[in-house]
């Protein structure tokens, strides 16, 4: 008899050792691990493999204590076994106002999520950029209004953080904690960074939701999130099981396998999300880079490759001809990239999270550092993020931080220009348009070198499998290097 005790958030198995080569590979998976710098250098390649077991394999026990999320995954592999089940959790204490749940005014895709987390202590919660999952949060807070209910309300960036503080105070009468991104008081409901989620006592809380879920497997943020063993857990994003690293089982681990998903071609037909044209522009890369450094290779086949930077250049310049005064963002993963961009763009604003001293002192000897180049205190960085979301700023180029949880409701345009294939970049640089009354998302469909045409390939069939109908465009006339 395999026994299955589950407490809160923890499961423990015992005897193992008739079930050991089920569970072993169940509760197991291979990371891709980044390499950078001199350590991708000696290894002539950009990831290694890491092998990691999710739990505590006791041997003198012969116990494994694992995670409460996995637990209908082992049910499932353990079908054919005798097993004895016991929930020794508490009673649930507090209980949802589900007469207020008719006054919210939730849309379809909102509707469903809400009734599956009513009756689910943990899940993940899967739809498109624009759907309303921060209006979900604020109103499932609301739905708990117990003095004794504590609620985390969790997110990695400090500007979507700031933005669910600010709807939270809106929403509920009284003060709402803020833990990270500028402040440290906790309450009764707290909005925290995910780096900060120690400061909020986490043995305390009720319930836990977190925005972009599938940020979680992070090792820090796996670690914070682990010792929130009383919480519900609930986590709301537009690319959950998604990740490059092969990790998204550390998210199932804590938050529960994904239980609803909303596609963007339910939420176009329900008319709530944009009809975006997504363009695919012809692009054949003059000669191919036999380079095995994967960042030698990146700084010559992207970042720093004139023709193709003249080609993101005029797509961008062609929509600004071809609409009146549009928003636009050109999207990035490196800051090196960012000032490259600007050379071809120098009427654009900049928004980068971090400088590379480096790089920049590289450029400057060069000769190639824009002249408006300036390092951004952080306060300056987020008030431009800000003006850019309220479209007092319509031109800009940006790394992949402002690509995720910022709401812009006036971004008309989206220009890809990382080259990636990561199905997290897919979903939620595409999903930057979705909020406005249409949108364009503009990427190359590149030619000339197989690495990259891969890439791209992949780039369209996301594109494709998520109902967007891609088209493939000839360029438009590059613009002149300035």
């Amino acid at each position: 008899m395999i026994e299955i005790i589950k407490k809160c958030n923890v499961l423990r198995i015992r005897p193992v050792h008739p079930v050991v080569h089920v569970l072993s590979p169940l509760l197991s998976y291979t990371r891709l691990k980044p390499l950078y710098g001199k350590a991708a250098a000696g290894a002539n390649k950009a990831m290694e493999t890491e092998h990691r077991f999710i739990g505590d394999y006791r041997q003198e026990e012969d116990t494994i204590y694992t995670y409460a999320g996995l637990l209908e995954r082992i049910l499932v592999a353990l079908k054919n076994f005798e097993v004895s089940y016991h929930d020794a959790s508490p009673v649930l204490m507090h209980e949802p106002e589900l007469s207020r749940v008719s006054e919210m005014g939730l849309r379809g895709g909102q509707a469903r999520m809400m009734a599956s987390i009513l009756v689910a202590e943990r899940g993940q919660y899967n739809g498109m950029t624009a759907l309303g999952k921060s209006y979900l949060i604020k109103q499932l807070c609301s739905l708990y209004p117990q003095e004794d209910c504590r609620i985390v309300v969790c997110a990695q960036q400090k500007q979507l953080v700031l933005a669910l503080h600010e709807g939270l105070s809106e929403v509920l009468r009284e003060p709402i904690g803020l833990c990270g991104a500028g402040g440290h008081s906790p309450a009764r409901v707290t909005v925290s960074t995910a780096k900060s989620m120690y400061k909020v006592h986490p043995e305390k809380a009720s319930i836990l939701l977190y925005d972009e879920v599938h940020t979680a497997a992070a090792d820090t943020v796996f670690s914070g999130l682990s010792k929130f063993t009383q919480a519900r857990m609930y986590g709301f994003s537009a690319s959950t099981e998604c990740r490059t690293d092969k990790a998204d089982l550390r998210v199932e681990a804590i938050f529960g396998p994904v239980r609803v998903h909303v596609p963007y071609v339910e939420g176009l037909r329900e008319g709530y999300v944009a009809n975006v044209r997504a363009l695919f522009y012809e692009f054949n890369m003059p000669q191919a880079m036999k380079y095995r450094n994967p960042v030698r290779r990146r700084r010559e086949l992207i970042w720093r490759n004139a023709p193709r930077n003249g080609a993101i250049a005029a797509i961008a310049r062609h929509w600004e001809s071809e609409l009146h005064n549009p928003q636009i963002l050109v999207l990035t993963d490196t800051f090196e990239h960012v000032l490259e961009l600007a050379r071809w763009l120098p009427d654009y604003d900049l928004a980068f999270a971090g400088v590379n001293t480096k790089v920049v002192e590289r450029m400057r000897r060069e000769g190639t550092l824009p002249p408006r180049f300036g390092r951004m205190k952080a306060k300056e960085l987020t008030e431009r993020i800000r003006l850019f979301e309220h479209g007092a700023l319509r031109r800009m180029i940006s790394t992949g931080f402002i690509g995720t949880g910022v709401d812009m409701k006036h971004l008309d345009v989206v220009v890809r220009a990382d080259g990636g294939a990561s199905e997290i970049g897919n979903i939620q640089f595409r999903g930057r348009v979705t909020r406005g009354d249409t949108g364009v998302y503009c990427d190359l469909f590149v030619t000339g070198d197989d690495g990259e045409r891969r890439r791209a390939n992949a780039r369209f069939a996301s594109c494709k499998r998520d109902g967007w109908n891609p088209e493939v465009l000839v360029l438009p006339t590059p613009v002149a290097h300035r």
